[in-house]
């Protein structure tokens, strides 16, 4: 509950309570019936040092009355200003926590413009019909180097069995009678042939 019972709202995104326009109006006609109320003391006072109480027909017991009341008012005033001054001090703060957030999101937004803009000049260098031309240029270039690579296994294959077999020829050829009947068994396979 606000000043004289009225109720205040909260605004549910940040937690601060804000105050009608009814009761701003009530804080400010209450403002004016103080700074109305303490005039009239101030005046009341300074008739009293010239002419009596009973001649003006008030009663001290009134006049003390009055100002209690007035000092109520007074006290209720400051307490609603403490209130109002808390507030706006929050707001401050919340909107320069929200201005540094503005300020970083600007700060990331900017990077990554420079970065897309790299990304886009990059790109944009890069023209997609010669590239493809190129890595077709590149795969038959492979597709030739892997055809010589499958030519040079089937000869080396071809040297590894020869060599195998002149292996086998040298361990049977150890001697010179191995030798002799080995040219033997060559000029038979020759007319053989």
């Amino acid at each position: 509950m606000a000043l004289f019972g009225k109720k205040k709202e909260k605004d549910e995104g940040d937690g601060i309570e804000l105050l009608s326009d009814e009761e701003y109006d009530a804080e400010a006609e209450l403002q004016k019936q103080i700074v109305e109320e303490t005039k009239y003391l101030e005046r009341m006072a300074a008739d009293e040092t010239a002419t009596k109480d009973e001649e003006k027909g008030i009663n001290l017991d009134e006049l003390l009355l009055k100002t209690e009341k007035i000092e109520g008012r007074l006290a209720s005033f400051e307490e609603a200003k403490g209130r109002i001054d808390d507030r706006i001090m929050r707001v401050s703060e919340q909107v320069g926590e929200i201005r540094s957030m503005v300020l970083e999101r600007e700060k990331s937004f900017g990077l990554l413009e420079a970065d897309f803009e790299m990304i886009k000049d990059t790109f944009e260098d890069i023209k997609p019909s010669e590239f493809s031309k190129e890595l077709n240029k590149k795969e038959q270039a492979i597709m030739g180097v892997s055809m010589r690579v499958e030519k040079m296994e089937a000869v080396l294959t071809r040297l590894s069995e020869q060599v195998t077999e002149f292996r086998k020829l040298l361990d049977t050829i150890k001697s010179f009678e191995n030798l002799v009947e080995v040219s033997r068994e060559v000029n038979e396979k020759i007319a053989g042939i």
